[in-house]
This record gives C-alpha cells, structure tokens and sequence, in this order.
C-alpha cells in the first residue's frame, strides 16, 4: 500500500502544488507523499473511534497549500473496524473526478505491488498547468465573449436574495462560518432511483440534473414564494474547449460554478420541460461564466461582478460507487470529519449536494445552524425528495 501510495505522488503533478496569495506554483521536488500508520490496537471500541475522529481533524487541519503537505495519507491499524486507510487532499488540488482516479490508481498501483511487478499507472492525460494556460489564452481572446447576454439575462428579474425563512435572526447571514455547518442527509427510496435514473431519460429525454432542478426550484418557490429563484449549480467543468487537450484523468479542482434561474408550475411535466430547456441553453456547461467574471476584460467583470451569490447551491456529483476492482478500498465514506477550518465563511446559506451510491439516491443539505433550525431544513428536504419521487 505504501508503494501504491508513492505512485500517486509520482503520477500527478498537483499533489505536490503550492499556493499563497494570487500565485500559485508546482516546485520541482516531488511531493512528500509517504504512508503513515496509526496503531489502535489495545484500545477499547469507543477510545479508538475517538482516537481515530481526532487524528482525522488533526490530519485535515495540517494540510498548507502554502508551506504544504497537500495530501497526506494514514492508516488507521489494529481498531475493532479493521484497517482504514484515510487520504485527505486540499480541494485545491482535487475535485469529484480527481478522487475517482487517484482511488482507480491506488488500486492499480497496490496490485501491482502485490504481484511484485513494478508500478506503472500508465500514460498521464493533459496537465492542469496546461489546461489552466489555455483557458486563459482562450478567454483573453474573446472565447467567451459571446456568452456576456446570456448571463446577464439570467440575473435579470431572478430573485437571488429571497430570503429562506431564516429561523434564527444571526447577523452575517452569508458568512456563517464552517463552525456552525450542519448536515441533513436524505434518501430517494431504491425503486425510484431506478425510474428516475433511466425513466426520464427515455420518456422525457431529461437527464437526471434537469429532474432534480426541476424538483429544486418548486420547493424552494414554495418555501420563499417567489416565483424565480437564483441557484448557483456546480458542475464538473471538464468540458471539451480545446483542441489537442484531454483531462479525463487529470488530477486537479476543474470546476463550473453558475447561476441559474428556477421556477414553479402547476404541471410537473411543463416544470420539467422549462427547467431542461434553461439548462440546455447554459453555453459550455457554465464554465464561461466564473471565466468571465475573473478572467475577462473589463466589461465583462464589472457586469458579472455585480452579479449577486445566490442564497442556494446545488452540486450533483453523479454517480459514486465505493467499490475498487480488486483493490484495497472496500467502501467510501466522503467527509469523515474535520474538513473545513472553523472559522470559513460559508458559500452559501444552503447547499445541497446529491450523489448515487450503490443505487442510493442521497442528498445532503448542508446548512448553518446559525441560520436555520434543524427541523426546518428536515422539513424542506424531505419535501423535496417527495417532489424527486
């Protein structure tokens, strides 16, 4: 294991960044990437899962894109649960995809390894440093000039600041920091996950995102009584721009994070239709906007910078399933613990973040507890997967 884990950091690039400030930098040396162990033998059920929690908030609170480790990984040896590997990585260098294929060259790298064979995780794709160059050659040059319209329409008449029936009168609002996150999980039952993944494809030509926008949006119209609201969607942002440039397997945080108008109806199925055809109209899966509104000339960060943070975030991570083909990691679990410095402020007053694992439809809806009680965003979730059903 501790070989295939060197592999990793001999593989991709990003493991080894450094950041500070508005630079950023991949030094020359490779990264400082070596299994770590942790011994919980000897201990009772309840000090080793203390023991294991605290380690886990010690090992996430170390990582420094600045001075580094980016990425650190432990294994946790001898507890009641058997042994658990942790890898924890600075989401500046990693995203959705980038876990996918470090857990595929893990176990790639632990086979070979165990066979004795040298590790070869075979050939890279194109490097973020690169994509990085082009994107901002690309928009330099006008690239996404032709997109200004139709994000500035967007923001017209949508009503992002529509409040969400905050239970509690704290001051900040939308800076409510890491320390009063909270985190209600839902679940889409088995047999409807099945109809939803492969009945709105076939009958409406949907994809599963439309389905759950669409459910989004009449259950936030419903909770606010507006009648549009503003969510800022998260996409993978791997898009195909490019000629010659491929980053399928390129470990890295590509993101597209865009605003996007929802709305209600009636009819479920005139809900659905508006909803696919707003999204079918977003130019390049949204990755011009935050190009644009950071990267673009003048006009186009004075317009997009006055866009305002919609109050909602919504991210569907697709499918992801735990299971590594014959290699070390048996199940997944995301976000052990421990993840985000106390005092950050968060994005949003609400994210909700879905994905499929082992054919469970799950949703977290991620909130401050400064903001809102409990038992209201229960309520709101579970309206809104009744709404999925």
């Amino acid at each position: 294991l501790g070989v295939a884990v060197a592999a990793l950091a001999d593989r991709h690039a990003m493991l080894r960044l450094r950041a500070d400030g508005d630079r950023a930098w991949l030094p020359a040396e490779p990264a400082d990437l070596t299994l770590e162990t942790v011994d919980l033998s000897g201990l009772a059920p309840e000090q080793a899962d203390e023991a294991l929690q605290t380690r886990i908030h010690q090992v996430h609170a170390s990582l420094s894109p600045a001075k580094g480790p980016v990425v650190r990984a432990v294994v946790f040896d001898g507890g009641v649960r058997g042994a658990r590997l942790l890898l924890a990585a600075h989401h500046l260098v990693v995203d959705g995809v980038s876990w996918r294929v470090l857990l595929e060259d893990l176990a790639a790298g632990y086979r070979s390894a165990v066979a004795g064979e040298p590790v070869d995780l075979g050939a890279g794709s194109t490097a973020f440093a690169e994509w990085a160059r082009r994107l901002v050659e690309f928009t330099a040059a006008g690239g996404f000039d032709t997109e200004l319209d139709h994000w500035t329409a967007v923001a017209a008449g949508a009503e992002p600041d529509v409040p969400l029936d905050t239970d509690l009168p704290a001051p900040g609002g939308r800076t409510a920091t890491a320390a009063t996150q909270r985190t209600v999980t839902v679940e889409v039952p088995s047999p409807a996950v099945e109809g939803l993944l492969r009945g709105a494809a076939s009958v409406f030509r949907a994809r599963v995102d439309d389905v759950l926008l669409a459910a989004l949006g009449r259950v936030l119209c419903g909770w606010t009584g507006a009648g549009r609201v503003l969510v800022d969607v998260e996409g993978h942002g791997r898009e195909e721009l490019f000629d010659g440039v491929d980053v399928s397997r390129t470990v890295g945080w590509f993101t597209s994070v865009y605003p996007v108008a929802l709305e209600d109806d009636a009819d479920p199925v005139v809900l659905l239709k508006r909803t696919k055809e707003a999204l079918r109209a977003v130019p390049n899966r949204g990755v011009g906007f935050g190009a644009l509104r950071y990267l673009g000339g003048e006009r186009a960060r004075e317009v997009l910078g006055r866009v305002p943070v919609p109050a909602v975030g919504f991210n569907y991570l697709g499918r992801f399933d735990t299971e590594s083909d014959n290699g070390p990691v048996a199940g997944l679990t995301l976000n052990p613990g421990g993840e985000y410095a106390p005092d950050s402020p968060r994005p949003h007053v609400l994210d909700v973040v879905g994905r499929v694992v082992e054919d469970r439809l799950v949703f977290d809806w991620i909130y401050s507890e400064a903001l809102h009680d409990r038992e209201t965003v229960v309520a709101v979730a579970e309206r809104f997967v009744a709404e999925v059903v």
